[in-house]
């Protein structure tokens, strides 16, 4: 009789939880400004509160990401080479949570102050355009997060088990 292995080294933890809010997030910078750029009607009504949705949860699951980072960083950091890689890559990390962070909070101060006549500025399209470079620079730092990510795997060999290391010291 076959039984289900379900053990995972806890340092592969982290990709599995990783991916899923990039992709949320950066789907966030695809369609926030199609939708920030309808006139209004139900229909973007609708899709507004969509992609508020998808960046609150892959802000929510970024929480998960770094604690899981943390601890791969820990198992896998003694490893390295090149320490700096792992450290640049926290960094990024960081830098995208809290970038992300600020975005989900000023989305929600338009969605909740959205039908106050007093707060109009929030559709000049001077507004529009520092909600667009804030996106654009959070989706950035999510790429850094990525590229150090990857370095630290095909170039380091983080948490590969038949790796074998080229450290010139």
């Amino acid at each position: 009789m076959y039984t289900f292995d379900l053990s995972i080294r806890t340092e592969l933890i982290h990709p599995f939880f990783a991916h899923f809010p990039i992709a949320m997030l950066l789907l966030v910078l695809v369609f926030k400004p199609l939708v920030m750029f309808l006139k209004p009607s139900p229909m973007r009504k609708q899709l507004e509160l969509f992609v508020s949705f998808q960046l609150y949860i892959g802000v929510l699951f970024f929480i998960p990401v770094i604690v899981t980072g943390n601890m791969a960083a820990d198992i896998v950091g003694g490893e390295l080479c090149d320490y700096m890689a792992i450290y640049m890559h926290k960094q990024w990390a960081y830098f995208s949570f809290f970038s992300f962070i600020l975005v989900a909070a000023v989305d929600l101060v338009v969605l909740i102050a959205q039908d106050r006549s007093s707060w109009k500025f929030l559709e000049t399209k001077r507004f529009k355009f520092i909600i667009l470079i804030m996106l654009a620079y959070s989706s950035f730092t999510v790429l850094k997060v990525g590229h150090y990510g990857g370095l630290l795997v095909y170039e380091q060999g983080a948490a590969i088990e038949a790796f074998t290391p080229t450290c010139q010291y």
